[in-house]
């Protein structure tokens, strides 16, 4: 099995979700849609994503809340 460096935007994801507390993930991870009882739950890269978005860092700023994953 290959395995391969993260890029520099993934690392990036890593040592935002790293340099959180629990009860900052937690209130990350509500932001990207996490629910009690929901169908889907959210992963530290949604939580990222969000996180980008809101900040800015990550193109458009928008007022996202996920519900449910995107499927295309």
């Amino acid at each position: 099995m290959e395995t391969r460096r993260p890029t520099a935007k993934e690392q990036a994801g890593i040592q935002w979700w790293n340099s959180l507390t629990e009860a900052e993930r937690a209130a990350a991870l509500k932001a990207a849609g996490w629910k009690s009882g929901g169908a889907w739950t959210p992963s530290a890269a949604d939580a990222w994503t969000v996180h980008k978005m809101r900040s800015g860092l990550g193109g458009p700023v928008l007022n996202f809340v996920c519900s449910e994953p995107v499927v295309y």
